[in-house]
């Protein structure tokens, strides 16, 4: 390291003393430091001194002549600035600073509080908060050939407030009075820098004033040295208690500090001077010197500062919340006053050991100190609800929660500020609203009803387009066969097709704006399953249905129906029958007549029975051919052989069917093979193209008398079987008159049989 005669530089500890010592300035427009002129390096000694960050800008490109060590937190990874213009270095603010810096050159000081810029810092932009200051510094010409410039990072302190800010008001007005404590150890740092030097001669007449000074006076240097106080305009009090002061000092020998106002071509303004002997060789006063440095604004901040402090004590003792300030390990400093009125409690310094046992509830007392440790030891937010007793004995509950505030120079926890707000009646509503929710949460998962809650979703035109699931309860699950994981929180047109999830967004949509309930049928054919839904509005945008699975109900409904429909027809169908066969029947007397026409009345009664017994859904075709037969031979027995697979007739075959059996048999008995006991009757079918389609049946009689030919004349048994036959049931007969007997085949189509015709009429 180069000592001070090498450099030019004063020696003086720290990092950046050594670099200014160590720096090639000959490479730079401030030239070799050696050279630079007495203002300059006793302005550099001043910035290397202060306790603020600073630096000092010297020349018409305001290079950068030398900064402190308290400066380097705020350059961060910025390359070394020294020797290079300022505004290159900032030139993220230079749009704002530049003209600050030149007022300040102009023989302007400006402060700034509390500003706000974005700077480059690890390789981005970010935002960071300043009270910052530029002060012109003059020559030994008087004229400004530099600037002196102070800046104080808050960024921390200004993060903390918004913060504070968010939480609570009372956080607010906490910030706000604690950035209020440090803008005035800002401006006590600012004010004890010298603005104006003079000298008085014994007989109280200036033998030097600088150029801040004359400017003040509006003076040259030949106008005002040489004058005393009264010369140069000052008021008669003013001169007369400088003339005493300036006595006092060469009397005591001691300095003489003050504070006067005074109006000069800066307008009136308020000064903080001091008056000091200056002794000569032999250690008499020679001469009395001086600095006078301008706090007006300082103390304007104070009165806005005690004027802060005083409305903050009224909000702080007007809002409904404890407030209160701890410094670093805890200790309460402060309560606003509504803790005094809650626990009658006087206002004292208090450990939170203390307080815990003065005030907190004994079941609460360990949680807090020990949650309020941790907070202490961690530097985090401490936060904890616990009941606080009140000068009445009445327990309530509060949250308590506090924020640290941290030294912005050293990181360091300072102070806690806190506030406990009262939500007894808060944690009461939470209990009942719990027991509540839970009482509801049971009926609503009990309910044999699906329930279901939605929100509506509108379009930017206001209509209706879909709905959220928002809830739905377990019978809900059963009744769509949709899980509730499936569909809670999303769209109905994620669950079901979007042309139904429309139809029920628009049935809340009118639900919701009429405020009347609406009862809906509908079959939802995604879910296969008919529903009957009543939608009831229930808050705004949202509707709730009660849905219940009609399925069973509506099939058994129209299974009624259907019923109804076929015992009509088919009542109307066999009156149709008993009618054509009574009037068709022909037989040579009335006992006759009577046993012809209750044959085939009751082979109908037979085909009617089979066919109730199945509910008409079919006859068994056996059990119709061994019904019929029976009627003539018992139980068929060795006379009657039935074979064939198990048929099932529809409704509509069956007593066409039937009806050409009992002729097949009244003729077979009458003429054919069952007229004598010999004779023998097969009857045998098969389905062809499957189980629905053609029936084959075959009427092979034997044994019979002799058969010569085809009858000569149609008697009623053939129109018969071409009317059930053919006319009814659109199937095929065959009639072939062997020697050996009838042989009948009859083919059927089962799909669609007796469709052939109106059932209403029998083609006899």
């Amino acid at each position: 390291m180069r000592a001070e005669a090498e450099t030019g530089l004063p020696r003086m500890g720290g990092t950046m003393a050594a670099r200014l010592r160590d720096f090639d300035w000959a490479a730079t427009p401030l030239g070799d430091a050696r050279a630079w002129p007495p203002a300059q390096r006793a302005s550099v000694a001043t910035v290397l001194a202060m306790p603020v960050p600073s630096v000092l800008l010297w020349g018409p490109g305001l290079t950068i002549a030398a900064h402190n060590d308290a400066y380097l937190a705020l350059l961060g990874e910025k390359p070394n600035p020294l020797g290079r213009s300022f505004l290159e270095v900032w030139a993220e603010a230079r749009e704002r600073i530049e003209p600050q810096i030149a007022r300040a050159l102009a023989g302007e000081t400006a402060w700034n509080r509390g500003q706000r810029f974005l700077l480059s810092r690890g390789g981005a932009a970010a935002e960071a908060w300043f009270d910052y200051g530029f002060s012109p510094v003059f020559d030994e010409d008087g004229q400004a050939a530099g600037v002196l410039h102070t800046a104080i990072e808050i960024t921390p302190q200004m993060e903390a407030e918004a913060a504070l800010r968010e939480r609570t008001r009372q956080d607010l007005h906490r910030a706000e009075t604690e950035r209020e404590r440090q803008r005035r150890l800002y401006e006590a740092i600012l004010g004890n820098t010298p603005d104006l030097a003079y000298v008085w001669a014994l007989d109280h007449r200036f033998i030097y004033a600088n150029e801040g000074l004359l400017r003040m006076w509006g003076r040259s240097w030949d106008e005002a040295i040489g004058k005393n106080c009264l010369e140069l305009g000052y008021p008669d009090w003013h001169a007369a208690m400088h003339d005493r002061e300036i006595e006092q000092v060469v009397a005591t020998g001691r300095p003489v500090r003050g504070e006067v106002p005074f109006a000069g071509t800066f307008g009136r303004r308020i000064y903080d001077y001091i008056l000091v002997p200056v002794f000569d060789a032999e250690g008499r006063v020679e001469a009395v010197a001086g600095t006078t440095r301008d706090v007006t604004e300082a103390r304007q901040v104070e009165a806005a500062l005690r004027e802060s402090e005083a409305r903050f004590r009224l909000m702080a003792d007007a809002v409904p919340q404890i407030v209160w300030i701890t410094d670093a390990t805890g200790r309460m400093e402060f309560f606003n006053r509504q803790f005094t009125d809650y626990t009658g409690a006087p206002h004292r310094s208090m450990a939170p050991a203390e307080v815990a046992a003065g005030f907190i509830h004994p079941e609460d007392g360990m949680a807090v100190v020990g949650a309020f440790q941790a907070a202490l030891e961690k530097g985090t937010p401490f936060e904890i609800e616990h009941r606080i007793r009140s000068s009445a004995g009445e327990w309530r509950w509060f949250l308590a929660r506090a924020e640290p505030y941290r030294d912005p120079a050293t990181g360091q926890i300072i102070r806690w500020f806190g506030a406990s707000v009262d939500i007894h009646d808060r944690k009461l509503a939470e209990a009942a609203l719990r027991e509540s929710e839970a009482r509801w949460r049971g009926l609503f998962e009990r309910m044999q009803e699906g329930v279901q809650l939605n929100e509506l979703i509108r379009d930017e035109t206001g209509r209706a387009v879909d709905m959220i699931f928002l809830q739905v309860n377990a019978a809900w699950e059963r009744q769509t066969g949709l899980s509730r994981q499936a569909v809670v929180g999303r769209r109905a047109s994620a669950v079901i097709p979007p042309e139904e999830a429309a139809f029920w967004a628009g049935t809340m949509a009118g639900v919701i704006e009429s405020g009347e309930a609406r009862h809906v049928e509908r079959f939802v054919e995604a879910l296969g399953r008919w529903y009957e839904v009543v939608v009831y509005p229930v808050e705004a945008g949202r509707a709730a249905a009660l849905v219940t699975d009609v399925t069973a109900r509506k099939a058994e409904a129209e299974r009624q129906a259907l019923l109804m429909r076929e015992v009509d027809h088919r009542a109307k169908n066999a009156l149709a029958v008993v009618e054509a066969a009574l009037r068709l029947t022909q037989a040579p007397d009335v006992a006759s007549f009577q046993q012809t026409a209750l044959g085939r009345v009751s082979a109908l009664a037979r085909a009617q029975t089979l066919l109730s017994q199945d509910r008409w859904h079919g006859a068994d075709l056996r059990a119709l051919v061994e019904g019929e037969l029976a009627a003539f031979v018992g139980n068929a027995g060795p006379r009657a052989v039935v074979e064939g697979a198990r048929v099932v007739l529809p409704p509509g075959a069956a007593q066409p069917i039937a009806m050409a059996l009992h002729e097949l048999a009244t003729n077979a008995v009458k003429y054919g093979a069952l007229s004598r006991p010999e004779g023998r009757v097969a009857i045998g079918w098969r389905v062809k193209d499957g189980s629905r389609g053609v029936l084959c049946l075959d009427w092979v009689e034997t044994g019979g008398p002799c058969v010569d030919g085809a009858p000569t004349r149609r008697g009623f048994g053939s129109r018969v079987l071409d009317a059930t036959v053919r006319g009814q049931l659109s199937g095929g007969v065959t009639v072939e008159w062997r020697e050996t007997g009838l042989v009948c085949g009859m083919e059927v189509p089962l799909r669609g049989a007796g469709a052939g015709g109106d059932e209403g009429e029998v083609g006899f």
